[in-house]
């Protein structure tokens, strides 16, 4: 794996103090120093490389709790936005009635699909904008593109505007690019929320992308009246009002430093932002919330899938009020979510953080209130003592006054050094030199202060709440802020020093501390730094590569990654998309009606929303593994999936004859389509630390390449070339339309071998980053607390103590039976 990075000092140190607790949960470092010892070995076993990984095994966290109400109100504010980015699926709605009334062929409506999702898909630059400014501008200006196009298709539905392909190919490249640019922008910023817990949030927000354009047509069908261009003002309104509430109310979360930032902040606000990152990476998220919400999502899949079968089974004995009856069924199911937004305990639940804290806080209190009973007995006995041996002293003191001189001149210097209060400078958490101003502390108050000091947030990892942040080295703000522009392509790292600190650091219900500010050269493939947080037997991997993005452009992995998207986003665009399932189905159905059609569409849209919530439950299933089976995966496994099960459905899209046995076909290939959709971006976060935007949009790069190359060119090209021609004399158009497995055949063929190659390519990226973890992950750096440890080697300790009397017992019982 390459030589590590290597660590360098920043002439700049700080000084935070550490929460001080009248009843703290964590025994006191001071007296644990042979423990860290032990440890320091054990990780110095485990990791034999030394300097490249975590120089303790400390992890110090902010202060201030986050609140989890916070990050769920974001989470709802990004689903307002992806319900926004969901109109572009409305295509399939429209598409229909601008084929029938502007008299549209194949070959034109392919080409509007073609460019307009092609060009929404080129999202790199929005990528770019959302790493150097954040999440509001890009959201912005998102709003203002779509609106624009609804505003413009209204119009044109209206009269109000000439109708024709060129000026629909740009409408929907408008609307597709911002609907594509709330994704590239709101989904990476909700996940700086959540960076242990990503799956869950993807899920949810890219199915609300999908399950979108079901609930617009379902109000479409109950409310409009067939009036599109009153629909496209509705879109419109739609994408102004939550579009603003995401440009004022959606940021990424407050430990981000973006492009535009990273030169300007000074080192003590880096540091506060690396504090907070900690405490975001160490602090479980509640998931009775995701639980009810997935509730909410299958009832509402489920619904509005029966909804629109219905309607077009139905769809002569459908009336009016009925339609608009399921409109408001829709409507209620889809403003559950508003549970998001009640601030009530009851609905999140304890985290088994939380249950692990309160338990092993409320043992130590008992513990300390035992202590601190035996302790006020013993001080009794010891005055009671002591003025008795006073009263003695003096009679003695007095009878033999004035009989001898003593004469001091020179102690001893050690003697000295030990009498003096202040001879060690000032205490440190991690120094034995603790001392009281007064000099005077008996052994039984050094026993329960051992028991008073420090208030950890969780008892499996070893998190000190830092606070008043004080720069005493490099304290200047510029110089600090030049410096780090002169250290370039570094990372930052922290180191807890055991010297003795200053003054400016006390307080009288603190203990201070300095942390060295270090750098070390940035983790890549050939120089990893990987670092785990585990907390409750959760197992968090850090992103392992913190290069930028054009640096990422030099390794394979990025490629890899955009050929993955490219086949599979390409081919499963391409199957599930609305508009082209009616054309491809209905070139080997032999009497494709409407009907079938919507069934057919219904079933892909299941699936796909199936897909892409299914994330969250994978998420599930390694952490289930990981604490019950003790088998620890990386979170990439699961990458070649859906290659896997596209390759599957597209050799059954070959195989099956021209019936309703392609409904497999679809529910696999939207399956894969849907669940690689959310495992792009879940892959890009574990992977990557930086440059998330720009990552995330040099995918989308690919599946605009894969649209232009396999839908258009590709498919287009020979359904185009064996289209349906007959005689002039019949004067029957056929609108371009293909009929015969002839149409499709040799599209399928490479379509397969493209796919099949996407399976290596993720295997390859797949094992190269369990190359990188899978030691880590094989060998737990589990940080754990002292009296984790402590606990340990008790437990050890009453064993063989255990063993030892049941030997001595069991001598003894033969030695009886033998005298008898």
């Amino acid at each position: 794996m390459g030589d590590l990075p290597s660590n360098q000092r920043i002439g700049s140190r700080v000084v935070f103090s550490a929460q001080r607790s009248p009843a703290s949960v964590l025994e006191d470092p001071l007296a644990q120093q042979q423990e860290i010892a032990d440890f320091a070995s054990e990780r110095t076993r485990e990791n034999s490389e030394g300097s490249g990984h975590n120089a303790s095994n400390i992890l110090l966290i902010d202060p201030k709790k986050i609140s989890d109400f916070m990050r769920f109100r974001v989470m709802f504010i990004g689903m307002l936005l992806f319900i926004s980015s969901s109109t572009q699926g409305l295509h399939a709605l429209f598409a229909l009635y601008m084929e029938k009334v502007y008299m549209y062929d194949v070959r034109t409506m392919v080409d509007i699909f073609a460019a307009g999702t092609a060009f929404g898909l080129f999202v790199f630059p929005f990528g770019a904008m959302y790493d150097f400014f954040g999440p509001k501008i890009v959201i912005g200006i998102a709003t203002a593109i779509t609106s624009l196009s609804h505003l413009l298709f209204g119009l044109t539905f209206a009269g109000h505007i000439d109708a024709s392909k060129t000026r629909f190919c740009i409408y929907f490249a408008m609307m597709n690019w911002g609907c594509y640019a709330f994704d590239v922008a709101a989904l990476p910023a909700i996940l700086t929320y959540a960076p242990r817990d990503r799956a869950q949030p993807t899920g949810v927000m890219k199915t609300f992308s999908g399950m979108g354009a079901s609930l617009i047509s379902c109000m479409f069908r109950g409310f409009f009246k067939n009036r599109y261009d009153h629909l496209m003002y509705f879109l419109m309104a739609i994408v102004l009002g939550f579009g603003l509430i995401g440009t004022f109310c959606l940021s990424n979360a407050p430990y981000e430093v973006t492009r535009w930032e990273d030169s300007r902040i000074s080192l003590k606000e880096r540091l506060r932002r690396h504090l907070i990152r900690n405490r975001y990476m160490s602090q479980l998220l509640p998931k009775r919330r995701f639980y009810i919400l997935s509730c909410l999502l299958l009832v509402m899949n489920v619904y509005l899938s029966i909804q629109a079968v219905c309607a077009a089974y139905f769809q002569k004995e459908m009336t009016e009020g009925q339609y608009r009856g399921i409109a408001i069924g829709a409507i209620a199911i889809v403003l559950g979510i508003l549970l998001l937004l009640v601030p009530l305990h009851a609905l999140d639940g304890d985290t088994p953080q939380d249950h692990t804290v309160l338990e092993r806080a409320r043992e130590k209190e008992r513990k300390l209130a035992e202590l601190r009973r035996l302790r006020l007995a013993r001080e009794r006995e010891e005055k009671d003592a002591e003025k008795e041996e006073e009263r003695a002293q003096k009679a003695v003191a007095h009878q033999n006054a004035g009989d001898v001189a003593i004469e001091v001149k020179d102690l001893p210097r050690i003697l000295v050094d030990q009498s003096s209060p202040h001879a060690d400078g000032h205490s440190v958490p991690y120094d034995n030199s603790l001392q009281h101003k007064d000099g005077e502390k008996d052994d039984e108050d050094g026993e329960e202060t051992k028991h008073r000091r420090y208030l950890p947030l969780d008892p499996e990892a070893s998190l000190f709440e830092a606070d008043d942040l004080i720069p005493i080295e490099g304290g200047d703000d510029d110089a600090s802020r030049n410096g780090w522009q002169r250290l370039g392509n570094t990372s930052i790292a922290t180191r807890v020093s055991v010297s003795n600190v200053s003054l400016a650091a006390r307080r009288k219900d603190n203990e201070g501390a300095e942390m060295d500010f270090i750098t070390r050269e940035l983790s890549t493939y050939d120089r990893p730094h990987v670092e785990t947080i585990t907390v409750c037997g959760e197992v968090f991997v850090t992103p392992v590569y913190e290069t930028s993005f054009l640096l990422s452009l030099t390794y394979v992995d990025l490629w890899l990654l955009f050929y993955t998207v490219f086949a599979v986003w390409g081919v499963g665009i391409t199957l599930t998309a609305n508009w082209n399932i009616r054309i491809m189905v209905g070139s080997v159905f032999k009497g494709l009606d409407y009907q079938t059609y919507v069934l057919f569409a219904t079933l892909a849209g299941i699936s796909t929303a199936f897909g892409r919530v299914a994330i969250g439950g994978y998420e599930v299933l390694l952490l289930y593994i990981g604490k019950r089976r003790g088998v620890m995966l990386p979170a990439t496994i699961a990458l070649p999936v859906p290659s896997v099960m596209l390759s599957l459905a597209l050799i059954f899209y070959l195989s099956f004859p021209g019936n309703y046995s392609l409904l497999v076909v679809y529910v696999i290939a939207a399956v894969a389509y849907g669940f690689s959709t959310s495992m792009t971006i879940y892959v890009i976060g574990i992977i990557f630390k930086r440059d998330i935007g720009m990552h995330y949009g040099f995918c989308f790069l690919g599946a605009a390449l894969g649209i232009v190359l396999l839908y258009r060119v590709l498919l287009f090209h020979v359904y185009d070339h064996h289209k349906l021609v007959l005689p002039p004399s019949l004067h029957v158009n056929t609108g371009g339309v293909c009929v015969g497995k002839e149409c499709l055949q040799k599209t399928l063929i490479v379509y397969l071998i493209l796919v099949v190659l996407s399976i290596g390519t993720s295997i390859w990226l797949h094992y190269r980053y369990w190359k990188l973890v899978h030691g880590k992950l094989k060998h737990k750096r589990v940080i754990t607390h002292f009296v984790k440890k402590r606990l340990r080697r008790i437990n050890r300790r009453r064993r063989e103590n255990g063993h030892a009397t049941e030997g001595g017992a069991q001598q003894q019982k033969e030695e009886e039976e033998e005298e008898k």
